[in-house]
């Protein structure tokens, strides 16, 4: 099931609550970029002294008005996901690097999860050694 399904908040308001939302949380910079052409969609901000940027892409469907539709769903759900992040590092639950690393972009201008994500399956079966903690095992 789709969150936000059917919504019609419009996109320049949720965009607006995410970035208030950031702004609160101490973001001195939050850029917003989106392209018409490849649907690609990002928000990134400076926050803890960390650089964070999420993506999504907005798929193109059948008509506009259906692309539209989409892309209002889409930018509830981010929404959603950077709120639940905040409020877990809020309620304690996790640090602000444990809930962000993912998103955080090292100097090379990849975001962690970029980096790593199609490595996980050697990580994880020992063929990558070293970068698990120690105890923790490698396969």
């Amino acid at each position: 099931m789709a969150y936000a399904k059917g919504t019609t908040v419009t996109v320049s308001k949720t965009r607006h609550e995410i970035e208030a939302m950031i702004a609160k949380q101490g973001a001195d910079e939050i850029t917003v970029s989106t392209s018409q052409t490849t649907g690609l969609c990002r928000i990134g901000f400076c926050i803890k002294g960390r650089n964070v940027t999420f993506e999504m892409k907005i798929p193109f469907k059948n008509t506009k008005a259906q692309t539209e539709k989409e892309e209002r769903r889409m930018w509830r759900a981010l929404l959603l996901c950077i709120k639940a992040k905040f409020e877990c590092v809020e309620s304690g639950i996790a640090t602000f690097d444990e809930e962000f690393l993912a998103y955080v972009v090292a100097d090379n201008g990849l975001r962690f999860g970029d980096a790593i994500i199609h490595r996980l399956p050697d990580i994880l079966s020992g063929k990558l050694k070293g970068l698990l903690p120690a105890g923790v095992s490698e396969g």
